[in-house]
């Protein structure tokens, strides 16, 4: 089975996401879509709630979700996918999530598990590519894994060093924090998250004040 990993804070986890995730399934061939919820980016914040975009964040939109709110909502995100499964050892690692250690961690698990076909992908978006050589173990994570690049709105075309697969996957420009942001506004939101998701923070009456 070929197996990509798709991670992120994704809080929430938004339309774009899972578009980008089926893009890996029909353009590049794969069969499995994991999605691993971060602990802690080494690029992002932790506040007392959940995980933060920037410290920019701390001012009047750092509304944020807490891990356990992150995860049920991806569960419910994936559903109606046979092809997208979620993994949590990072919340369940805790400390700061580096994707080399996933990788290596989720290498051996479904190789030992007799899943895995090959390398794990791992999938980025162009806008990360500037950064890249700054991931923890770069080249090593870019030769135990397969990177798939996916296009980004306005991401600036750039050379990418290491070894890698572009899709020309379709472009959404959602942000999680533009989500948030509208939900502390009380903006419709429905256009860019899943139905589920909004009958959860409807029901929930997470932002509800």
């Amino acid at each position: 089975m070929k197996i990509a990993l798709l991670g992120g804070s994704f809080n929430p986890v938004h339309k774009g996401h899972i578009a980008l995730a089926e893009s890996a399934v029909k353009l590049a061939g794969y069969d499995r879509v994991v999605f691993v919820p971060a602990y802690q980016s080494p690029f992002k914040s932790r506040c007392s709630k959940g995980v933060v975009s920037s410290p920019e964040e701390a001012g009047a939109f750092a509304l944020s979700f807490t891990d356990e709110e992150r995860i049920e909502m991806l569960r419910l995100a994936i559903k109606p996918y046979p092809w997208a499964a979620l993994e949590l050892c990072e919340i369940e690692r805790a400390g700061v999530s580096y994707t080399i250690d996933t990788v290596r961690f989720l290498t051996e698990k479904y190789k030992r598990e007799g899943l895995l076909e090959g390398k794990l992908g791992i999938i980025i978006g162009a806008d990360l590519i500037e950064g890249f050589h700054r991931w923890k173990e770069a080249d090593a994570l870019a030769d135990e894994a397969d990177i798939i690049l996916a296009r980004r709105p306005y991401a600036l075309k750039a050379d990418f060093a290491y070894p890698h697969v572009s899709i020309m996957n379709e472009l959404f420009d959602i942000s999680s924090t533009e989500v948030r942001r509208r939900i502390a506004c009380h903006e419709e939101i429905s256009a860019l998250i899943p139905d589920e998701i909004c009958r959860y923070i409807e029901q929930r009456g997470v932002y509800d004040s």
